[in-house]
């Protein structure tokens, strides 16, 4: 239903279409509209099958308000009919259309004030379609897809709410969007089959979190290489495929904590050549790393934390060895001999120390 106003060529206020009837309704009195000021719902709740043909909106170049697309039936199988739509003042949000394949018809979209949300959508497999999308003024997730992959975003530049990537489909290689520069919320990256990650080349800044959690499948991370500042925390969690971390090559500090975590498989950390400043390090829960060599360089650290790796035995590497130096706060247990303890890490960084106060005790040799 939406109100009548014969005078204009437009609404003058929300519009639901929950039948063909109100699609034909619409066309017959604001088929020339190009300008929707409130909201627009089409839903298939009320009345089955739904819409079907939704030509009536062909000359929509904005709407104002919100664009809900919610359980819509067997007569919608994209968004044929918005063509010419490449501004949504608030929100873009579909759920439930059990039918829907693909965001064809939305190709001309550019702009979303509001959040993209995308849910419970079982045939739609990426996001084709959506090829012009540049700025999403609030977050942007894809959630609860069972065979997806966020494919199809290839204009994607700014973010400014949290971004959720999330391959769920069969593809070993996952890409994040290469021209996406800036997210002002959290950015999560997880898959469910991919092997690879890559991608992100010209995201340089995170005002949130970033989150890399995937599993088992993944084994190669090579995304973010050109990411320099985090202004959260950066979580590298739960990737069991991962052997040796060797990522964020730009990267060159995170204001919260840098968490390294229960990846199951890693032996090894490079990387991090650019790494200047951190607000804390963890890194804990790894039953096979041995080596830390992208820490054997200075990087400022308010706090570190290094527990639970019981194959860790050479932590005098330089960013620790300043660390404790300095008598910062420092953490350390459960990891092997030479690391387990924060005066260990200290000895090994001090052997003249330790030599002098043998001389002291003993006298000289």
């Amino acid at each position: 239903m939406f109100p009548l106003a014969t005078w204009a060529q437009c609404p003058t206020g929300n519009v639901t279409i929950s039948s063909q009837a109100d699609a034909d309704n619409y066309a017959l009195n604001y088929g020339n509209c190009d300008t929707l000021p409130g909201d627009l719902t089409i839903t298939g709740v009320w009345a089955y099958p739904g819409p079907a043909d939704l030509s009536g909106f062909a000359d929509l170049d904005m709407i104002t308000g919100t664009f809900t697309f919610e359980q819509n039936q067997v007569g919608v199988r994209d968004f044929s009919g918005f063509n010419s739509l490449d501004r949504i003042g608030g929100d873009l949000l579909v759920s439930n259309n059990q039918y829907l394949q693909n965001f064809q018809g939305l190709n001309q979209l550019d702009h979303v004030g509001g959040d993209v949300y995308m849910t419970i959508l079982d045939s739609v497999h990426s996001a084709d379609g959506l090829w012009q999308l540049s700025v999403v003024g609030g977050k942007l997730q894809f959630f609860a897809l069972p065979d997806f992959a966020p494919t199809g975003l290839n204009q994607l530049d700014s973010v400014y709410g949290d971004c959720y990537l999330v391959w769920s489909d069969a593809s070993s290689t996952n890409t994040i969007p290469n021209d996406l520069k800036y997210v002002g919320g959290d950015l999560l990256v997880t898959t469910t089959n991919g092997s690879t990650i890559n991608g992100g080349q010209d995201l340089t800044r995170v005002a949130g979190d970033v989150r890399v959690t995937t599993g088992s499948s993944m084994t190669n991370f090579t995304g973010l290489q050109n990411l320099r500042v985090v202004e959260q925390d950066l979580w590298f969690n739960n990737n069991h495929g991962v052997v040796t971390l060797n990522a964020f090559q730009q990267l060159d500090s995170v204001l919260g904590h840098f968490w390294i975590t229960d990846n199951d498989a890693l032996v090894s950390i490079q990387g991090l050549y650019d790494l200047d400043h951190l607000g804390k390090l963890l890194i804990q829960d790894h039953q096979a790393l041995t080596y830390i060599y992208a820490f054997d360089q200075a990087i400022d650290m308010d706090e570190l934390q290094v527990s639970n790796n019981p194959n860790l035995a050479i932590c005098d590497v330089q960013a620790f060895c300043d660390h404790v130096n300095a008598n910062k706060p420092t953490v350390a247990y459960l990891n092997a001999s030479g690391c387990s303890a924060p005066w260990e890490i200290y000895d090994a960084c001090n052997p003249s120390s330790n030599l002098q106060v043998r001389v002291f005790l003993e006298g000289p040799y």
